[in-house]
């Protein structure tokens, strides 16, 4: 089953309603939105199959874990460009550290 968007335009006293409904029903806006609307067109939301995105990590534990390589990572490798930096290293050597290095930024989309 296909997921679509809808937009639509709402004041801004009418965001912050819908802010302040959703925050004390502790709901996404997007799952009030859709509640709201699926009970005014009598709509049975049980027949819509529940998704989740898919999560990056199996356990929450797994997830700390991997934080805490890419944070000691991140740690050496300042301490090696710190290193090298009083120890009078030219650019290149600088460079070789950074591409040598087990940081990789894409890994931190969370």
């Amino acid at each position: 089953m296909a997921k679509h968007s809808k937009m639509f335009q709402i004041s801004d006293e009418m965001e912050e309603a819908l802010g302040n409904f959703a925050g004390a029903e502790n709901k996404a806006v997007s799952e009030v939105i859709r509640e709201a609307v699926a009970q005014h067109i009598g709509y049975d939301l049980s027949q819509e199959p529940k998704t989740e995105r898919p999560r990056k990590y199996a356990t929450e534990a797994e997830r700390k874990a991997a934080q805490s390589a890419r944070n000691k990572a991140r740690r050496e490798l300042t301490n090696a460009l710190v290193k090298a930096a009083k120890e009078g290293a030219s650019q290149e050597q600088i460079n070789r550290i950074i591409a040598d290095s087990a940081v990789v930024d894409n890994e931190d989309n969370e």
